[in-house]
């Protein structure tokens, strides 16, 4: 059973690490950022083709973290034995299936909007609901995955509403941060101690706001003040 769990999660971490980088080598995927006349950019785009060093890194990290939990799992396996065991109190089944998920909806967001969107915000509440189950276990990056997940879901749906009420990019991008950030700050407060999902949100946002800081600096403070928020909940939960 153990060797069975970890085959699933190294399957979903192969899918997803190797659908992200398939999406940004493809060549009808890079480049594709349309500003508008102020030079606003929506936020899925910048995640969807990062623009800066601060972008890189956060998906260096998400796919190290993710690396590193799955060598983890198959040293030293943190699910609890037994068949018996109900399948939505543990972590792999909402995590695996997370990942693949994450995995399509890169390829989903400029020919279906609201499809990705839907996508996006299914593998979040998988993340947050593996989350959950591993109170108990010391695995930064499901809570990491689970953070990372919100800010990805709520500018899907943010960009899926801008194309539908002809929003500019920078409204849609305070209107995913705005959510984001309520989002955030309530189930920062759930999970308690399990700060890595806080610093994945902050690390979104603080990733979007270097990048945007120059041509589109609404959306920069936007962030900042979601940083701001998280920060203070960070701090309440770790205290």
């Amino acid at each position: 059973m153990k060797r069975a769990v970890f085959f699933t999660q190294f399957l979903s971490v192969t899918v997803f690490v190797g659908s992200n980088l398939a999406y940004l080598a493809h060549p009808d995927n890079q480049g594709v950022q349309q500003p508008d006349a102020s030079g606003a950019v929506q936020m899925v785009q910048l995640y969807l083709h990062p623009a800066s060093i601060m972008l890189w890194a956060l998906l260096l990290i998400l796919w190290a973290l993710l690396v590193l939990d799955t060598i983890g799992q198959w040293q030293d396996p943190s699910e609890p034995e037994g068949r018996s065991q109900d399948l939505r109190q543990l972590v792999w089944p909402g995590f695996s299936a997370a990942l693949v998920l994450h995995a399509l909806w890169p390829w989903l967001a400029q020919p279906a909007p609201w499809l990705a969107a839907l996508t996006g915000l299914v593998a979040a509440a998988l993340a947050y609901h593996a989350t959950r189950c591993a109170t108990d276990q010391n695995r930064p990056a499901i809570g990491f995955v689970a953070g990372w997940s919100l800010v990805i879901a709520t500018a899907l749906l943010a960009s899926a509403l801008a194309g539908s009420l002809e929003m500019a990019p920078a409204q849609a991008s305070i209107l995913g941060i705005l959510v984001a950030s309520g989002a955030g700050m309530t189930a920062q407060l759930q999970l308690g101690r399990q700060v890595a999902f806080s610093i994945a949100v902050i690390s979104g946002f603080c990733a979007i706001a270097v990048t945007t800081m120059i041509h589109d600096p609404v959306t920069a403070i936007a962030c900042i003040l979601g940083i701001t928020a998280m920060t203070a909940v960070l701090i309440r939960a770790a205290s």
